[in-house]
């Protein structure tokens, strides 16, 4: 082995640890939060649920609004909601279907021309089948991964390069606990969750590798089953433990999670743990703690 090679493995060794050591650090100091007033904001799926929560938190905030959802009657209801609550006159909302390349085109262009450029894109739309595999259809198939994955690709497509010439931005994407550990009832919504893992994750490493600026963010989003209805019917033996949780608790955490920059969390945060013991242990042991807990959904009639 050469000098050089070795002087290399120590530099990558001072690196590994040094990234512990900031690790540590983070989670003892009180990271600061960035300032969002006037930021121009897209979120998907703000017609309801979670997407509402945090737009409704980001305008409380002072940020600019641009609000996506199929739902045109319910996506202009947190419209109202939120210009009555702050006042602001910067909340505006986009009938569109966010699986349709050409409809994504047009809602972009027309909020570029009522906002202006986009500093933070909320990628939160999602559906669910929640059917044992044999049920499945290929069009309930295509339907799950056309909303959960392919939208992302369409906005993250339109957004990232206007994001890197300005040498700011940020990419947020909500998964699902789904996304990190495989459940039963949910084979299709998991898959299209673990995608995203995925793409943010590799996007990550692009943005990185190509040595684009640092001012570009990426933040995924894994929370628990929410009491939004999405999951009609989950479960849990130790709700303390892994509880059906609040969405108005996970738009918090998720708004915390952008404004200090955070890369992947899970919400509640308990459930990292859980997930980095899944990785390691064997398969029967795996199967054995998932039947202990019972957290889970039973499939929709």
């Amino acid at each position: 082995m050469s000098v050089h090679t070795i002087v290399e493995i120590c530099i990558l060794l001072y690196n590994i640890l040094s990234a512990y050591i900031e690790c540590l650090i983070n989670i003892f100091r009180n990271v600061p939060k960035k300032d969002i007033r006037d930021h121009v904001v897209v979120i998907t799926g703000a017609g309801h649920g979670l997407g509402a929560e945090i737009a409704k938190l980001f305008a409380k905030l002072g940020a600019r609004l641009a609000l996506i959802d199929i739902n045109k009657t319910n996506n202009e209801r947190i419209v109202e909601e939120i210009k009555d609550i702050t006042g602001s006159k910067h909340v505006f909302g986009y009938c569109c279907d966010i699986t349709n390349e050409e409809a994504v085109a047009q809602v972009v262009q027309q909020i570029q021309r009522d906002l202006g450029d986009v500093d933070i894109l909320i990628n939160n739309a999602g559906i669910v089948q929640c059917l044992p595999f044999e049920s499945l259809s290929t069009k309930n198939i295509k339907k799950t991964f056309e909303v959960n994955t392919f939208a992302h690709f369409y906005l993250i497509g339109h957004y990232l390069p206007k994001m890197v010439s300005r040498g700011v931005g940020h990419i947020v994407a909500i998964s699902s606990i789904a996304g990190l550990i495989g459940t039963a009832h949910l084979v299709d919504y998991c898959a299209s969750k673990f995608a995203i893992i995925g793409l943010m994750e590799a996007l990550e490493m692009e943005l990185r590798q190509n040595e684009i600026n640092d001012g570009i963010k990426l933040t995924t989003i894994c929370p628990l089953a929410m009491t939004t209805g999405m999951f009609k019917k989950p479960r849990s033996r130790f709700n303390w433990i892994f509880p059906v949780i609040d969405a108005k608790y996970v738009a918090k955490e998720t708004v915390n999670a952008i404004l200090r920059n955070q890369t992947l969390i899970t919400v509640p945060k308990n459930a990292l743990y859980f997930y980095g013991l899944g990785k390691i242990v064997p398969l029967k042991a795996k199967l054995a703690m998932q039947q202990f807990f019972s957290y889970g959904v039973d499939a929709h009639q």
